[in-house]
């Protein structure tokens, strides 16, 4: 007797409309969060995009979800946004039922390295100076990006979170709107409450030097501050010693933390940076390239002072009242001596590989912040 095989559909057509819409929408939000047990695609709006593609019901309900946090990670990925945006005049003009307003929508938006083009200014029209340094050969057609499409959406989000080598998308974008024939002096041309600003160095100046810039950053109510941080470990500690040490930790403020214009944010309720790790890091840390780090989320008085946020960072005692401290797992690498599967002990290094670092005197561990575990986590705990 052969046995029929059964084939099992969900009765969707079933469902309440409010129940259906509920579904359609939890399946099409990206999950961003590196630290899901099951590893996420390549792609996270994979889904979504693929619900698009059922029917216009089903893609007028995904929209929202799909457009709440915009992950441009490269500097094509901006070009692909600049374009879906000039699609989206076409269609505002010849196909009214296919126009999506992506200011209504976008909520967070994530510029990650994004080396700088050779980009005119939109006044002056000459190219930056230092544009043929970091030109990108992937950037595609970055170098003609419309900021004219591209500064609303952008600036359209109230948090933001970009990358320092992305700096120079946020203040063409700044200087675009702040100069539209359409600005008002009496209205600020940005939704931008939350900045988050992370990478391997800091770049200030295009954002205090300009009219603009000083405006955006006086408006912020807050900054979340992710840069890496380095921990000094005698190389004299092998891993087997490592497990006997103290695993109390002395974290203190980032030396960077100095060079921040504090006095630019005029408006700030939070603050969040990482404190500076600088004890013992375990063996199963160092063998599996992730360490814990603390941030330090600091909500400012209603009445505070200017210079208030220097005083507390320089003495923390000062701020226990309205400071706490929240842990977050980043990667942990060795700027020297390392190994080259990026961790700093693995299983197909030898002990030669050990003996090596001992022998450098000093080990620099760097710490690299996954910004989707951090983007969810920080959101997360200062939302």
């Amino acid at each position: 007797m052969q046995s029929k095989s059964i084939k099992l559909t969900f009765p969707f057509s079933r469902l309440s409309t409010e129940l259906a819409l509920e579904i359609i929408r939890f399946a099409a939000a990206p999950d961003l969060s590196s630290s899901n047990a099951v590893r996420r695609p390549d792609n996270p709006y994979a889904i979504a995009l693929s619900l698009c593609l059922v029917s216009r019901a089903f893609r007028h309900a995904v929209i929202p979800e799909l457009l709440h946090t915009v992950l441009l990670s490269r500097s094509c990925h901006v070009s692909s946004f600049v374009n879906a945006l000039r699609m989206q005049k076409v269609h505002h003009l010849n196909a009214r039922h296919l126009h999506v307003d992506y200011t209504r929508h976008v909520r967070r938006i994530w510029v990650d390295e994004c080396c700088a083009p050779l980009v005119p200014s939109l006044h002056s029209h000459e190219n930056m100076p230092y544009g043929s340094m970091f030109h990108d050969e992937q950037t595609d057609s970055t170098d003609t990006l419309d900021y004219t499409l591209l500064a609303p959406a952008l600036l359209a989000a109230p948090e933001l979170a970009i990358n320092f080598s992305g700096i120079h998308i946020l203040y063409y974008a700044l200087e675009s709107v702040w100069f539209a024939p359409s600005h008002k002096p009496s209205s600020l041309p940005w939704r931008t409450k939350s900045l988050t600003l992370t990478g391997d160095f800091w770049r200030w100046r295009p954002l205090t030097g300009t009219a603009e810039g000083t405006a955006f950053l006086a408006s912020l109510s807050r900054i979340v501050l992710l840069i890496p941080s380095i921990v000094d470990m005698p190389t004299s500690f092998l891993p087997n010693e490592l497990l006997k040490m103290s695993s109390s930790e002395v974290c203190r403020i980032p030396h960077w933390i100095s060079s921040v214009p504090w006095h630019a944010f005029a408006h700030l309720e939070q603050v969040v940076i990482p404190l500076e790790r600088c004890a013992s890091v375990s063996e199963y840390e160092m063998k599996h390239g992730h360490v814990d780090v603390n941030l330090l989320v600091l909500t400012l008085p209603l009445s505070c002072e200017a210079g208030w946020v220097q005083l507390v960072l320089q003495n923390p005692s000062v701020g226990d009242a309205y400071s706490r401290v929240e842990r977050i797992s980043v990667a942990l690498h060795a700027t020297k001596n390392g190994c080259d599967c990026g961790r700093l002990f693995c299983q197909e290094c030898s002990s030669s590989r050990v003996d090596e670092q001992s022998s450098a005197g000093i080990l620099q561990l760097e710490l690299h912040y996954d910004w989707e575990e951090v983007w969810a986590r920080t959101w997360g705990l200062v939302g």
